[in-house]
């Protein structure tokens, strides 16, 4: 498994397309994950299962989607939120709505 890099990121929930799961993954100061819907769940998604196995397959799943074009998933999140997929701030510039990124987070990026 690979790591995923600090950012955030959007993926179709893997139990209903039309729900769309945003992440903000963080490796400083504290390792956390921050996971949001934007959508009705319906009543057998297995994200809020009480059942622990099920709970981490759907986990897995997201994951899975996440490593599997994470820049793309980062695209999605500026995309659907209107945010930089690097810090969060709102992007008000035309070539970063494009990017995806901000002027001050793509510097970093690119180096």
């Amino acid at each position: 498994m690979s790591v995923i890099p600090d950012g955030y990121y959007a993926v179709a929930d893997p139990d209903n397309p039309d729900v769309v799961v945003c992440q903000r993954r963080r490796s400083k100061p504290k390792p956390s994950v921050k996971t949001t819907l934007h959508g009705e769940l319906g009543p057998a998604s297995r994200c809020r299962s009480k059942n622990t196995a099920e709970r981490l397959a759907w986990w897995n799943e997201l994951v899975a989607a996440i490593e599997a074009d994470p820049r793309g998933a980062m695209k999605r999140f500026a995309d659907f939120t209107g945010k930089c997929c690097i810090c969060g701030r709102k992007l008000t510039v035309a070539a970063s709505k494009f990017n995806g990124i901000g002027p001050e987070c793509i510097k970093g990026w690119l180096q």
